[in-house]
């Protein structure tokens, strides 16, 4: 896809803003990178771009090995954590890297959690159901953001509500997305959206109830999600960029995850090198150390950024 910034034209992949990872659709086959490399030359050339932003691109893409050798600079990169199920092999033995002070602590939470009721958990939603609880989601998702400060290019498009709800109830052509919530007295704590295919499964969306913070309810329903994909066949628990330490307490590892910036036109160069090499990556660190007391400003400022990537 083709947007404008400022007047002048970057490529882009099709899938944002709700994609977490950027790649091209391409058969494994020996000469994949060669076909890749002339389909982008023709993609630039067609459509007269400036500069090439592919993000979220995994160091394991069939796309990645293309962009080195073009030289493509980096402009941003995160950590993606991941969970090996297969190494594991059953679920009572992935538990053993947990210790008994964390699992005690668990079951502490969930004694927590039981105070404001019944606490169960529902997977399999379809149809209405699903939609409902995909679009309940974003509200939990849009809430925390706020009483952070922070702005999500993602949620900040209505169009991402209907998205999900969309994948997460379609039966006719099923996407591998599911929605799924824990509850605590009929009421919702948790809110879960994964897409698993091909044994691998995303935990692309993870929300909770302001009301249940000190409950820890998102840990609980990573729990049975857990527990659940062990059951499903899943392989690979995939945490999603960026890295966080309490991510880090279920996975085996973590795979980089990098934006790339290709400047075609001279205005393109001076564009990834000003403006994604300093200006950007610039405001973005100085506004991880502004205090919760200027929550708007930070607020502001990010809006800023994202008006400016338009």
């Amino acid at each position: 896809a083709v947007e404008r910034i400022a007047g002048f034209k970057q490529l882009v992949f099709m899938g944002a803003p709700v994609s977490q990872y950027g790649d091209a659709l391409i058969e494994r086959v020996p000469e994949a990178s060669r076909h890749l490399e002339q389909a982008l030359q023709f993609a630039i050339a067609k459509t007269g771009a400036d500069v090439v932003r592919f993000a979220k691109v995994r160091d394991d893409a069939a796309i990645a090995p293309v962009l080195v050798r073009l030289r493509a600079a980096v402009t941003a990169s995160e950590e993606a954590p991941f969970a090996d199920l297969a190494t594991a092999g059953t679920h009572a033995a992935y538990e053993q890297r947990f210790s008994t002070k964390t699992k005690k602590n668990r079951r502490r939470l969930e004694r927590r959690l039981a105070d404001h009721g019944t606490v169960a958990i529902d997977f399999g939603m379809k149809g209405r159901a699903a939609a409902d609880a995909a679009r309940t989601a974003m509200v939990l998702k849009r809430a925390w953001l706020k009483t952070r400060g922070q702005i999500s290019r993602a949620f900040a498009d209505r169009r991402t509500d209907q998205f999900f709800a969309d994948v997460c109830a379609g039966t006719q052509r099923p996407t591998g997305a599911e929605v799924s919530q824990l509850t605590a007295g009929g009421q919702i704590a948790n809110s879960a959206i994964t897409i698993t295919v091909k044994g691998r499964q995303s935990l692309h969306i993870l929300a909770y109830g302001l009301k249940f913070e000190k409950c820890a309810a998102g840990v609980l329903h990573v729990e049975k999600l857990v527990e659940r994909a062990f059951a499903s066949g899943v392989t690979t628990l995939d945490f999603l960029a960026p890295r966080h330490d309490y991510k880090l307490e279920w996975c085996d590892g973590a795979i980089r995850v990098a934006d790339y910036a290709l400047p075609v036109t001279w205005a393109g160069k001076a564009y990834t090198r000003v403006y994604l090499g300093y200006i950007r990556e610039g405001v973005k660190t100085a506004l991880k150390s502004v205090p919760r007391g200027a929550l708007g400003l930070k607020s502001l400022v990010q809006a800023a950024l994202k008006i400016a990537r338009r």
